[in-house]
C-alpha cells in the first residue's frame, strides 16, 4: 500500500464514526418514548435503509473521489441547481441538529442541581453555543482523529454494556409488538427521527481522495463500516428495550454502561457524550460553515457569509450559532423539544439524501442496483412526508427557488 494512503481498515473507522455519532446517545431513549414497543421494528427499517444508503454513496464516492464527494456527482448528473438545492437543505438542517447535540450534553450531564437554573438543562445547552462558536473560530486540527478514537471506544463499551444488560438485566420484555397496538403516524414519526443514524455516510467522499486502491478498498470499508454500525446500534435498541437496572444508572443510554461502571455509568456516560457531541458539534457546524462561504462566493448567497479571519469563516459561524441559540431559546420558551430539534434536522437531511438518492439511481451501473436505490428513494419519500408541513414548505420553497428559470446563477471570481 503506498505510504500515507488509506487501507480498508482506517476508512471504515473514519466512517463509522460520523454515522453512530451523537446519534447513537441520542436516538435510543427518545424513540423508545416515542414508539414503545414499536421501536424495535422502527430500528430494524432503518439499519437495513442505512445499508443500502452506504453503498450507493460509496460508489458515487468511487466515481467522484476528491474533497467534493457527493456534491459533485449531484452537480454532474442534476446540474448546478441541484448541487445548490442539496447545499440549502443541509445548512437548514445545521440550523436544528448541532442545538439537538448541546442539549444533548446537557441533559446528560450528572448534575442534578442544573435542574434547579433558570431555564433547566435547556438553559445550560443555550450556554453552550458561545462555546461553540469561540472554538469554531480556532484552527482546530485532527479533530477528525479525535472523533475517531471516541466514536470508537463509545462503540465498544456500548456494544459490551449492551449485551451484558440485555444477558444479566433483562426485563423479560416480549419484543414482539401487538399488532393492533400500531400507530402510523407515531412510527413514521420514530423512523423520521431514526434518520438521524443515517447521516454521516458523505464522509466515504471526503476521504476517497485520500484511499489505495479506490475501488478495492472504499466497498470493502464500506461492508465494515455497516457491520459494525448495524451491530451497535441493533445491540443498543435491543438492550434499551429490555433494560431493568436502577436508576442511579443514570439517564438513557448511561443504563448500557451499568454492568461495566456500576452507579459510576452516568459519570462515564456524561464524560463519553459530552466529547463525542462536542467533536460532532465543530465538524458539522465548522464544514457546513465553510460551504456557506463558498456558495456565497459563487453567487448563491450573499457576499458577508464568505468573509473570513485567519481563514475562518467568521460570518458563517456566527449565523450559524446565532440561529442554534435562537432553537434553543424556542425549548426553553416550550414551542419545541429536543425531539422536535431532530425531527427538523432529519427532514431537511432527508431532501438532502433524496437528491443524492436520485443521482445514485442515475449512475449505478446495473438494474438490480438501481432498484435497489429507487425503492429506497421511495422509502425516504415516504418517510419525509411525515416531516413538520413547515419543513415540507421550506424544501418546496427553497426547490422553486432555486429552479426558478428566472433566476440566473452566476459565479464570482
Amino acid at each position: 500500500m503506498k505510504s500515507g494512503k488509506l487501507g480498508p481498515f482506517m476508512l471504515s473507522g473514519l466512517m463509522v464514526g460520523p454515522v453512530l455519532g451523537s446519534g447513537i446517545f441520542i436516538l435510543p431513549p427518545l424513540v423508545h418514548e416515542a414508539a414503545g414497543e414499536w421501536a424495535i421494528p422502527a430500528w430494524l427499517i432503518t439499519v437495513a435503509l442505512n445499508a443500502v444508503f452506504a453503498f450507493v454513496f460509496g460508489f458515487l464516492a468511487i466515481q467522484f473521489p476528491g474533497n467534493g464527494g457527493v456534491a459533485d456527482a449531484i452537480g454532474h448528473v442534476f446540474g448546478p441547481r441541484a448541487k445548490r438545492l442539496a447545499s440549502y437543505y443541509l445548512i437548514s438542517a445545521v440550523i436544528f441538529g448541532p442545538a439537538a447535540v448541546l442539549l444533548t450534553i446537557a441533559r446528560y450531564l450528572p448534575l442534578p442541581w442544573l435542574d434547579t437554573l433558570p431555564g433547566g438543562r435547556m438553559g445550560v445547552a443555550l450556554c453552550l453555543v458561545p462555546l461553540g462558536f469561540l472554538f469554531l473560530l480556532q484552527h482546530i486540527r485532527s479533530i477528525g482523529t479525535v472523533a475517531l478514537a471516541i466514536s470508537s471506544i463509545s462503540a465498544v463499551l456500548l456494544l459490551v454494556g449492551g449485551v451484558l444488560v440485555m444477558a444479566f438485566h433483562g426485563s423479560g420484555q416480549d419484543l414482539l409488538p401487538e399488532p393492533a397496538s400500531f400507530d402510523a403516524d407515531v412510527f413514521g414519526h420514530a423512523l423520521l427521527m431514526l434518520f438521524w443514524i443515517i447521516v454521516g455516510w458523505e464522509v466515504v467522499g471526503n476521504y476517497s481522495g485520500e484511499v489505495d486502491d479506490p475501488q478495492r478498498t472504499i466497498p470493502a470499508a464500506v461492508w465494515g463500516s455497516v457491520i459494525a454500525v448495524t451491530a451497535v446500534e441493533l445491540c443498543v435498541a435491543f438492550a434499551i428495550q429490555t433494560a431493568d437496572v436502577p436508576v442511579q444508572a443514570g439517564y438513557g443510554v448511561a443504563k448500557l454502561l451499568y454492568p461495566l461502571f456500576g452507579t459510576s455509568a452516568g459519570i462515564v456516560c456524561s464524560v463519553l457524550v459530552t466529547a463525542l457531541c462536542v467533536t460532532t458539534y465543530l465538524m458539522f457546524v465548522g464544514g457546513v460553515a465553510r460551504l456557506m462561504a463558498a456558495l456565497a462566493a459563487e453567487g448563491a448567497l450573499p457576499d458577508v457569509f464568505a468573509k473570513t479571519r485567519n481563514g475562518v469563516p467568521v460570518v458563517s459561524i456566527g449565523v450559524l450559532c446565532l440561529m442554534q441559540a435562537g432553537s434553543l431559546a424556542a425549548c426553553i420558551a416550550g414551542v419545541a423539544k429536543l425531539e422536535s430539534l431532530v425531527a427538523i434536522a432529519s427532514g431537511f437531511f432527508l431532501a438532502n439524501a433524496i437528491i443524492g438518492i436520485g443521482t445514485g439511481i442515475v449512475m449505478l451501473p446495473h438494474v438490480w442496483k438501481r432498484v435497489c436505490a429507487a425503492l429506497l428513494g421511495a422509502v425516504l419519500l415516504v418517510v419525509l412526508s411525515q416531516s413538520q408541513w413547515f419543513v415540507l414548505a421550506a424544501c418546496i420553497i427553497l426547490a422553486l427557488w432555486c429552479f426558478n428559470p428566472a433566476e440566473r446563477l452566476t459565479a464570482r471570481s
